[in-house]
């Protein structure tokens, strides 16, 4: 059995490092052109001024007293938000009309179901 031995892999030669670039001349740097004088601008309140103005425009909805039906009217998220202020039932948070609404028998919301 004849095996031919590998042969040797001629290689070219390698081509010399490119030389590294000069550098690039100095430019002069030029002034900066200034526009001309405006009118002063009005400060523009920063984010967190105008987050404190809106806390301090919308007070919480407060009770008027311990002594005053607790039952809220409306949306909290707007100024038309209440409540109901009623004189409450004894030993209640709600007037007669809202602790009506408030305190259902388990049985009479089965009752009301579809």
């Amino acid at each position: 059995v004849d095996v031919a031995a590998p042969k040797p892999v001629e290689q070219a030669p390698k081509p010399a490092p490119a030389p590294a670039p000069a550098a690039a001349p100095a430019v002069a740097a030029e002034e900066p052109v200034t526009p001309a004088a405006k009118a002063p601008r009005k400060a523009t309140p920063t984010r967190a001024e105008r987050a404190a103005a809106a806390r301090a425009a919308v007070a919480p909805p407060r009770r008027r007293s311990s002594q005053s039906c607790c039952w809220p009217l409306g949306d909290p998220g707007t100024p038309g938000f209440h409540f109901c202020g009623a004189t409450p039932l004894p030993g209640k948070p709600y007037c007669a009309e809202h602790a009506q609404l408030a305190y259902v028998k388990l049985r009479d919301r089965r009752d009301n179901v579809a």
